[in-house]
């Protein structure tokens, strides 16, 4: 991720005023079992890649999915054909010089969950939920987690990355 996003700064470094490439990804994991038995089990997966441009005056941003070879060349022509259109924006800020404070990126360990240790757990749980009541009729157990990360880098310097994570359990 980190080499697609530096190789797409420079090819947009080499053709605009001012770039910046922001990535932003994340993993989710949501199990859950009904008295005992698994009822749900769901990983999504997701990241996206923006391109932001500056050329005279007017902005553009372009954003995939992909991280593919061709989706630099994409990238590249969408922010091209916005700033074809030519329509200057208004009191465009600019990218980052290194003045102004910044918030913090989150800067915590990454949440990691291995499923066959999470299954185990649940299940271990579930029989101690079962000696703590003999009066329960039904046991819904769910265990959600997410770990994420981002990054933001520009032609001024700026470069940025943080990652970030929780996880949960309900019974």
């Amino acid at each position: 991720k980190r080499e697609f996003a530096e190789k797409l700064l420079k090819a947009a470094q080499d053709r605009y005023q001012e770039a910046e490439v922001f990535f932003v990804g994340s993993t989710a994991t949501s199990i859950e079992l009904y008295n005992g038995s698994l009822e749900k089990f769901e990983i999504a997966d997701s990241r996206g890649l923006q391109l932001a441009v500056i050329q005279d005056g007017v902005q553009a941003l372009a954003y995939t999915e992909e991280l593919t070879e061709e989706a630099v060349d994409y990238l590249l022509n969408q922010v091209q054909a916005i700033l074809d259109l030519g329509q200057p924006a208004e009191d465009l800020p600019g990218f980052y010089e290194g003045q102004d404070e910044l918030r913090p990126l989150p800067d915590q360990k990454k949440f990691q969950l291995e499923t066959d240790q999470a299954m185990a757990s649940l299940q271990e749980l579930q029989q101690e939920v079962q000696k703590c009541t003999s009066e329960a009729k039904m046991i819904t157990l769910e265990l959600g987690a997410n770990a994420g990360e981002e990054f933001i880098c520009n032609s001024k310097g700026l470069d940025r990355s943080g990652q970030a994570g929780q996880g949960q359990i309900v019974v």
